[in-house]
């Protein structure tokens, strides 16, 4: 039977690496080529953090724009939490500001001029109690590309088949 102790340390170490999804943009990993990843942390208000912990929001059509100084969310939906519904400012599509060192700002904002390519949202999640959000440098796939992605699956789907 383990002791107390080991009991404590197996919890502390589990809590530590737990990192729960909230929200995924699965169409955007789809839409585009990931070049680059990047974790930042994400400043909201209170009834936000209680709404994006049940769930309740999604990251269609969100991207991420890059002003001088600072990185801001647009487009993503968390929903108004159930109860606090009576406040004035309950806008679900408000700008959210990203937590992130200007430098880091300084070398995304140099990457997107010089590859040509966009910040995408790509899933929110809970890390040791703290919300943060995962972006991405990436690059528009085009229409043919994404066609020949469905034929590598489906090729690799038959090959799966054929093996059984």
């Amino acid at each position: 039977m383990p002791s107390n102790l080991q009991l404590v340390t197996h919890a502390v170490l589990s809590y530590n690496s737990l990192v729960m999804i909230l929200v995924d943009n699965r169409k955007g990993r789809w839409d585009y080529e990931i070049l680059e990843e990047i974790t930042a942390g994400i400043a909201l208000v209170g009834w936000e953090v209680k709404s994006l912990r049940e769930k309740n929001a999604h990251l269609k059509g969100a991207w991420v724009q890059i002003k001088p100084g600072k990185c801001a969310l647009i487009g993503a939906h968390i929903a108004p939490w159930k109860s606090a519904e009576h406040q004035e400012s309950t806008d679900p599509y408000r700008e959210r500001i990203l937590l992130l060192h200007k430098k880091e700002i300084e070398k995304i904002g140099r990457k997107v001029a010089e590859k040509q390519c966009t910040v995408v949202p790509l899933k929110i999640f809970l890390e040791r109690g703290k919300i943060k959000i995962q972006i991405a440098l990436a690059k528009g796939k085009k229409k043919y590309e994404k066609k020949q992605v469905l034929k590598e699956r489906t090729l690799e789907k038959e090959a799966k088949k054929i093996l059984r």
